[in-house]
């Protein structure tokens, strides 16, 4: 009987799919520059989360949560000539632990190239809302 229904379910995902085609739905839909500036923080803040963790982690010495989406990050320079791929990147997150318990500020600065990823400033202060 599972067999079926998961067999029945799959037919009609791959059904749905071929009927409207191979069309991309990130094509179809636009952002604004505000909300496109701040989708690449947050995908520059996902990329980097096993570095800030980790930071974080080195800092407390256990691991403290915070929210991406409250997160800032700013692209101080990049690389010239052959080092064009080279960005220096600083982070501000505000850590906490439990709901709306003990928040900190923390400012990361890191180097990100094609081969690694380092820390190169960790910034621990009280915390400053609305800070960028």
């Amino acid at each position: 009987m599972k067999k079926t229904f998961f067999a029945f379910i799959a037919i009609i995902v791959i059904g749905s799919c071929c009927m409207y085609g191979k069309t991309n739905a990130l094509t179809n839909f636009s952002v604004s520059d505000q909300a496109d500036s701040k989708n690449k923080e947050e995908l520059i803040i996902t990329l980097l989360t096993p570095q800030i963790e980790n930071a974080v982690k080195h800092y407390y010495g256990y691991d403290r949560r915070y929210e991406i989406g409250d997160s800032h990050a700013e692209i101080l320079k990049r690389g010239d000539g052959q080092n064009s791929n080279i960005f220096k990147i600083r982070l501000k997150i505000d850590t906490f632990e439990g709901p709306h318990n003990d928040y900190y500020t923390e400012f990361l600065t890191f180097t990100v190239s094609p081969n690694e990823i380092v820390l190169n400033e960790y910034q621990h202060s009280e915390f400053v809302p609305n800070a960028k």
